[in-house]
């Protein structure tokens, strides 16, 4: 509610802008309510723009999978404004972002929305913080998100296509590398034909989403991530997966794809009792 009533306030502005303004005001908020500052940070997302100016440069449109960055780094720009000036002195240049907006402001500037241009005026002795969310490329998701992962997996795969979602679906194929295989219940199921390998995490938490089964599986789901695939094949060391995300989960750049077997048939088990996470690979948008 903080978020939405901030946006009564400052208005004509860019995306990254004005929900960047009105994420701050809910954290200010927060904070002077005593809550944990933690829950009013907007989460990371799917967020693969290193800087606002990269954002800006893409456009996304309300609803697109990129949208989820107005929100992550607009907010962590104007977080750190707030913490900077404090409460007091942060209010007056809101007031002044507020007076820009108002319809006599955006006549004298080609009712063009409020942007950089603005900023950079309103925040001109906080230039440092200002141009460092700007251009200096603070957002690296690229590889923070591969960090704790890439520890617990064998790098067993050569993805021959990413996990991509194509507005439809999300499809992918990877070749198994060395003497690995796609898991079974034994070592002795998965050399013949192999089972339930594929599963969706969560960038931002690592948790388990749900799993991407084959055609035909009778087993129930247990996860609302679960998923019965539309293609699911495996030809030699080579397989080829085709599914739809549920549509509650949301932005496909939150999630990535893993694959779990065998490493080799003298296997230590590093991640589950008997199975071993082989590879991993981000969901991307075409």
């Amino acid at each position: 509610m903080a978020h939405e009533l901030f946006h009564l306030y400052v208005q004509g502005a860019e995306w990254w802008m004005y929900d960047g303004t009105a994420e701050a005001f809910k954290y200010v908020y927060g904070l002077e309510q005593g809550l944990d500052p933690k829950s009013y940070e907007a989460p990371r997302g799917g967020c693969e723009a290193h800087d606002i100016q990269m954002f800006t440069q893409w456009n996304p449109q309300p609803g697109t999978p990129r949208f989820g960055c107005a929100y992550f780094l607009g907010g962590a720009l104007f977080r750190e404004l707030a913490a900077h000036l404090g409460p007091s002195e942060y209010g007056s240049r809101m007031r002044e972002l507020r007076r820009l907006s108002d319809p006599e402001e955006a006549e004298k500037r080609g009712f063009r929305l409020m942007g950089i241009d603005e900023l950079r005026r309103v925040f001109a002795s906080e230039s440092e913080i200002v141009e460092k969310h700007w251009s200096g490329k603070l957002n690296h998701p690229e590889k923070t998100w591969k960090l704790r992962i890439a520890s617990e997996s064998h790098d067993l795969i050569r993805w021959d296509q990413n996990p991509t979602y194509d507005g439809d679906s999300v499809a992918f194929s990877g070749t198994l590398l060395g003497d690995a295989v796609l898991s079974g219940g034994t070592i002795a199921e998965a050399l013949r034909d192999g089972y339930r390998n594929f599963h969706l995490y969560s960038v931002d938490s690592f948790e388990l989403i749900g799993n991407i089964n084959p055609p035909g599986w009778t087993h129930g789901t247990r996860h609302p991530g679960d998923n019965t695939a539309l293609e699911y094949r495996l030809e030699g060391k080579t397989f080829t997966v085709r599914f739809r995300l549920p549509e509650a989960l949301g932005n496909p750049t939150d999630y990535f794809v893993d694959v779990w077997g065998f490493r080799d048939e003298s296997r230590t088990p590093v991640i589950w009792q008997d199975r071993d996470r082989l590879g991993f690979a981000r969901i991307v948008v075409e």
